[in-house]
């Protein structure tokens, strides 16, 4: 497989599984809505696609985001950071 790629305990894909493209990693912010409010993961490691904007999480980051969730569901997780969302509709 050219395409996969051993990085420091990782699998790299390299490349997009939707459109082709080559992938980077970037450190990127998931939004997400969890008990009905609106919250950002900062810092999250992912391969994202340089032409369509896919992104690729690894198995770790993303069993860390579910454990993140769960702890926010169950009020046990402090954000860093508060801020106000504005919403509009079309």
């Amino acid at each position: 497989m050219d395409r996969v790629q051993k990085e420091e305990g990782k699998v790299r894909v390299g490349i997009c599984p939707l459109c082709g493209g080559e992938t980077v990693d970037k450190n990127v912010e998931v939004i997400e809505t969890v008990n009905g409010r609106w919250i950002i993961i900062r810092g999250v490691p992912a391969e994202v696609c340089t032409q369509c904007g896919e992104r690729l999480y690894s198995e770790n980051e993303m069993r860390k985001m579910e454990e993140l969730r769960e702890k926010i569901q169950n009020n046990s997780a402090k954000p860093i950071a508060t801020q106000e969302i504005e919403v509009f509709t079309v």
